[in-house]
Parts: C-alpha cells; structure tokens; sequence
C-alpha cells in the first residue's frame, strides 16, 4: 500500500496543480489557447529586427551606408550587431545586453546598426561573420576595429566599447 501511495501521491500534487491553475486562468479570463502578450509598438525603421525593448532604446539603423555617412559627418564609429532570428545567443542579447541602461546610455557614442545575417549574407561574408551573436566595431571607411564574436553580457560589451573608444 505504501509504495502505491508514493507513485500516486506526486501525480495527484501535479493534477491537483493544473486544476488551480486552469480555474484561475479562466477566472481572469484567458483561453485555453491564449497567453498573456507583452505588446510594443515598434517604429517602421525596426522592422526585421528582433521585437523586444531594445529596438525601442537603441536607435538601430539597419544600412551599413547610411552608417558610414553618419560616421563620416560624426567621425564616430559604428557598432553592428550581426543576429539571425533563430539565433538562441541573439535573442539572450537582446533581452540581458541590450536593455541594460549603462549599455543603451553608451550605445549614443557610436553609430549602432543591426544586420541580419540571414538577410544581408554578403555583409556576414565580407566581414568574416562565421557566429552569431557578433559585435563588429568598424570606422567610417568599413575598417573593422574588433570582431567579437559570441554572446556578451552587459559588463563585457561596456568594456568592449571602453577599449575601442580609446
């Protein structure tokens, strides 16, 4: 009788569990199917890029040439962010780095643009990106300054953009 209770009494706790669990769903309304959504609105120039907060607090720019002119005019230099959006790594980014406030107040330095490597594979090709995430800083004649690639926590991206600043 005692090792019955043991193999039933868990599967009891987890059915009792998803009981609760769905009268309060349906007490506060939602569908079966239907998971609460975090919604943002995203301007045009955002489209294609990953949906998260960041496309809202870093003004991304999604053209290499319209960079370089602003580089040019700005004499500053230009943070890519080469993503796919399958990319695991790249979404972890999004989420950790790039809504971190030292990042995003750092970010106004710099030129940044987003490139999908999935879209764009000649600009993956020309500037040797073989991983996602990868950070590339290049000056305002397309030199690249550092290829970084891999995922970055908020600290190691500060310090990376320290060291090319200088």
């Amino acid at each position: 009788m005692n090792t019955v209770r043991r193999m039933f009494l868990p599967a009891i706790i987890v059915v009792a569990v998803l009981i609760v669990g769905m009268v309060l769903a349906k007490e506060r309304g939602y569908k079966q199917s239907q998971a609460p959504a975090i919604t943002t609105s995203m301007p045009a120039e955002t489209k294609g890029a990953t949906p998260t907060a960041i496309t809202q607090e870093i003004a991304w720019k999604h053209s290499l040439p319209e960079a370089f002119a602003e580089a040019k005019q700005r004499k500053t230099l230009i943070v890519v962010d080469a993503y796919a959006d399958w990319c695991h790594w790249c979404k972890k980014m999004d989420e950790d780095t790039f809504t971190n406030a030292e990042v995003q107040h750092r970010m106004k330095d710099f030129i940044p643009v987003r490139i999908n490597t999935d879209d764009n594979p000649e600009m993956a090709q020309r500037y040797g990106v073989t991983g996602l995430p990868t950070t590339l800083v290049l000056d305002a004649t397309g030199k690249v300054k550092v290829s970084q690639s891999g995922y970055l926590p908020p600290q190691d991206y500060l310090q990376l953009l320290a060291q090319v600043a200088k």
